[in-house]
C-alpha cells in the first residue's frame, strides 16, 4: 500500500483540475504533471511485474505510450485508478491500456450482495405472511370487478 501514497498525492493534484472544461484542461495541464500520472502507475506495475513489465515496452517509444496512457487515465477518477492498481493482483501479466482501463472501471460488488442469505421463516412468520396475503387478495377482489 505504501507504493500508492505518491500516486494518491499526484492523483489529488490531477483531479483538482477537473473543474475546467475538457478544452481548458488539455491546454492548461502541464506535460510534466500528465507524465507523472502514467509514470506513477508504471512504477507500481514495474514493482509488481519486474522484467515482464519492462519487456512489454521494449520495442516502443515510451513517450507515445505514456501520452496514450495519460490521455485515458485522465478520464478516470482517483478511486477508479486506485481500484485498478489493487486489482493488478489478479493479473498474471502486465495489463495493456484497455485491460487496465477495464480493471479500473470494474464495478464494486456491494457487501450486501456477498452477505449470507436470510434464515428461513419460522412457522409463525409464514402463517402471518399467508394471513396477510389472504387479506390482501380478498380486499383486492372486492375492488376489482370484471365486466364481461
Amino acid at each position: 500500500m505504501s507504493e500508492l501514497k505518491p500516486l494518491r498525492h499526484l492523483l489529488d493534484q490531477t483531479m483538482n483540475q477537473n473543474a475546467e472544461t475538457d478544452a481548458d484542461r488539455e491546454e492548461s495541464r502541464s506535460q510534466s504533471t500528465a507524465d507523472d500520472l502514467a509514470e506513477s502507475v508504471f512504477k507500481v506495475m514495474s514493482g509488481k511485474y519486474g522484467a515482464r513489465f519492462a519487456d512489454a515496452w521494449r520495442c516502443v517509444d515510451m513517450k507515445i505510450v505514456k501520452r496514450e496512457w495519460n490521455r485515458d487515465l485522465r478520464k478516470l477518477s482517483q478511486v477508479q485508478i486506485v481500484r485498478g492498481l489493487r486489482l493488478l493482483e489478479e493479473c498474471k501479466f502486465p495489463p495493456t491500456l484497455p485491460e487496465f482501463m477495464a480493471l479500473c472501471k470494474r464495478p464494486v460488488i456491494a457487501a450486501h450482495v456477498l452477505a449470507l442469505p436470510s434464515p428461513p421463516a419460522t412457522k409463525e412468520q409464514r402463517a402471518k405472511g399467508l394471513e396477510t396475503l389472504a387479506n390482501w387478495k380478498s380486499s383486492r377482489g372486492k375492488e376489482m370487478v370484471c365486466e364481461q
